[in-house]
């Protein structure tokens, strides 16, 4: 069976570490390059991803609801 080709910026085997000692190595992931081995632990980071529509421009837009309709009717 044949895999398919990878992307230029994908990382064609993850796991470079062995599960049971303090990781030799990491991929350094960089936007626009290739991704490269590095030696060491990777350094801690974090990315929070912005939810839609709280970017720049959404002032003024009403919160939906959860509950949606609820009035009483009779």
């Amino acid at each position: 069976m044949t895999q398919p080709p990878t992307a230029p910026n994908e990382v064609e085997n993850l796991i470079i570490n062995s599960p049971l000692a303090e990781p030799a190595l990491h991929w350094q992931i960089e936007k626009g390059k290739a991704p490269v081995k590095a030696p060491g632990r990777r350094p801690a980071s974090y990315f929070c991803r912005v939810p839609e529509g709280s970017g720049p421009g959404s002032k003024g837009h009403r919160q939906l609801s959860l509950l949606g309709d609820t009035a009483v009717r009779e």
